[in-house]
């Protein structure tokens, strides 16, 4: 809210919940404002008076789930904030809910991904399962669209297009919400919701996906 200073931005969810007392709620501001590198005694400043980078800060600061928080950042000021991120992980013991769309930036963060598909998780395990053992074909496509650094694999490489339209969430198709845009999309997917199940791989090692034929990906 460009209208609400920085200390009342990152001291309304204690406020909502009646954490504190005025002043302690904005000692505990400042505390959090200095943990993500910033200086306590801006409390008074408003959005504008801060640049993009700082922005995000001010947003990790405020909450525990972070919701895009690398997005419209150049990559040194991306480093910065994963870096961040990484640091009070540890120092506070934190965990994260990292939504993201910068697949290559979900691997390096993440210990466990869930891939969703209009409104619901349609495949969920460690983070290297996913990304080495993808079972779903939403998941497969995401993957393929991830640039290679290596110009002669990038150039001999498939990709998996999806075509069609994304239906609205509003008013998704029966069955499977995936089939109308799936290549591997047979009749029971057009009527029959596809169960969530573990399709264990490698050991121990949980892999959650929700597709009627993902036996023939393993």
């Amino acid at each position: 809210n460009p209208r609400m200073t920085v200390g009342a931005i990152v001291g309304e969810p204690l406020q909502i919940h009646n954490i504190g007392d005025n002043k302690s709620r904005k000692e505990r501001v400042q505390e959090l404002l200095g943990l993500v590198g910033l200086n306590p005694y801006f409390v008074n400043r408003y959005p504008h008076e801060f640049s993009g980078g700082q922005r995000q800060r001010i947003g990790i600061a405020r909450a525990l789930a972070a919701d895009e928080p690398i997005s419209a950042l150049d990559v040194s000021i991306q480093a910065q904030v994963v870096n961040l991120m990484d640091d009070l992980l540890v120092e506070l013991g934190l965990t994260y809910l990292f939504i993201a769309h910068d697949l290559s930036m979900v691997r390096y963060i993440s210990d466990r991904v869930a891939v969703m598909y209009l409104g619901r998780i349609v495949e969920l395990s460690d983070r290297d399962e996913v990304f080495d053992h993808p079972l779903h074909p939403y998941t497969q496509a995401l993957l393929s669209a991830i640039p290679i650094p290596d110009p002669e694999k990038e150039e001999k490489r498939q990709r998996l297009i999806l075509e069609g339209d994304v239906p609205s969430p509003a008013n998704p198709p029966k069955g499977c919400r995936f089939h109308p845009r799936c290549s591997y999309a047979t009749d029971i997917c057009k009527e029959d919701d596809p169960q969530f199940r573990d399709l264990k791989q490698n050991g121990d090692v949980d892999h959650w996906v929700a597709c009627h034929h993902a036996e023939n990906f393993v």
